[in-house]
């Protein structure tokens, strides 16, 4: 049986995992498998893809999970005041399912930044 810690990193792995998976799938083209922002579309985009290896900016104590949620993926409630951006409204492409797609994405992208 697994102690609560070694269940709890078991279930952060797997979150993560799957978090891969979903960026890979929805992602990548635009942001590239390394999450640079080199995708193979991402010449054909009107705006750069956006680093996603830098979302947690350098003296932040902690990731900004709710602020890439919100702002970033999910999208549906934020004013578009200067017309569209090149990321697509996430929350309403995910649907039913979009607050654990959304969650597993940011997990999977907290593990990927350069300032820990």
């Amino acid at each position: 049986m697994l102690s609560g810690a070694a269940s709890a990193d078991s279930d952060r792995e797997e979150l993560v995992e799957r978090g891969k998976n979903a960026y890979l799938i929805y992602c990548s083209n635009c942001h590239g498998v390394d999450a640079t922002g080199n995708g193979p579309v991402a010449h054909l985009l009107s705006e750069p893809a956006a680093d996603l290896t830098l979302l947690k900016k350098e003296g932040m104590e902690e990731f900004p999970f709710e602020k890439v949620y919100l702002y970033s993926i999910d999208r549906r409630n934020v004013p578009q005041l200067h017309g569209y951006k090149s990321m697509p409204i996430w929350g309403d492409a995910f649907g039913e399912n979009r607050a654990i797609l959304i969650n597993e994405l940011i997990h999977y992208l907290e593990t990927l930044q350069k300032n820990p």
